[in-house]
């Protein structure tokens, strides 16, 4: 919406600056924060874990078939002296994300961060997949189509 000449004639009070440390990696410090990461055995997921425990935060690793992620979970808490719980989860399953989210703020008291990054794939084009085969594909990638309902119970669980 666009302002009028005479609206632009009008001071405004300026808004109060927002308080950031001045140190940049001050400003990326995740100290005290849950972060929550789907697909976190391996990988990017993973990955992103490691970054989070290394810049001080808390990490769920949710997995769904690689256990790896429970073992991983312990090497980052030890190396990074952060809290970290690896939770086996299926993602297309609406009630056990639910389950999991609430798992999760049970024993980290908060959840600030989710990081949706598991994924799977099928190695045929689109065209050449049978229904069922793409409605389990977009059931764990199509966080917006097929799974919408339970991220919006997470966004709820949230607030």
């Amino acid at each position: 919406m666009s302002m009028t000449i005479d609206e632009c004639a009008v001071a405004r009070t300026p808004r109060p600056v927002p308080n950031i440390p001045e140190n940049v990696i001050s400003q990326f410090s995740m100290k005290g924060k849950v972060v929550a990461i789907t697909g976190a055995a391996d990988g990017i997921g993973y990955a992103v874990a490691e970054a989070i425990a290394e810049a001080g935060g808390n990490v769920a690793l949710w997995y769904n078939t690689n256990d790896a992620a429970i073992e991983k979970g312990a090497k980052l808490s030890e190396k990074h002296g952060i809290r970290a719980k690896a939770y086996k989860v299926g993602v297309s399953d609406h009630e056990n994300v639910k389950k999991t989210i609430a798992a999760t703020v049970a024993d980290f008291g908060q959840l600030d961060c989710f990081v949706a990054n598991a994924g799977m794939g099928i190695s045929k084009g689109i065209i050449d997949m049978e229904v069922e085969e793409y409605k389990k594909l977009m059931s764990v990638n199509g966080l917006f189509c097929s799974h919408r309902r339970g991220f919006f119970t997470f966004l709820h669980l949230l607030s």
